[in-house]
């Protein structure tokens, strides 16, 4: 991921704690949205930008898988639309330059 851009993070955790977290953020679970419970099983890769979240994928059996499906989505879309990559990369520079204080 962070060859396309280097601020956005990848982060994979066990549905469970995801739920405690994040308890109305919207997962893609394969065919369609949904949030997470206290009491599922599976994982969570959630792809973030800065501390927010972009997107939420997950899966029944495993972090690596959840997160590999997170990575492919995401980066389908942002070599889709070099544009949306151009802006996300130039909003990184701008929070990180001193020109913004």
């Amino acid at each position: 991921m962070s060859e396309l851009c280097p601020s956005l993070r990848v982060r994979a955790r066990k549905q469970q704690d995801f739920a405690l977290q994040f308890e109305s953020c919207p997962v893609w679970h394969g065919s369609s949205w949904g949030t997470c419970g206290q009491h599922d099983s599976g994982a969570v890769a959630q792809i973030s930008w800065g501390g927010i979240n972009l997107l939420s994928i997950g899966d029944d059996q495993s972090n690596l898988i959840a997160k590999n499906r997170a990575c492919a989505m995401v980066s389908t879309i942002l070599k889709k639309d070099p544009n949306l990559l151009s802006r996300l990369n130039e909003m990184t520079s701008m929070l990180q330059s001193k020109d913004f204080e």
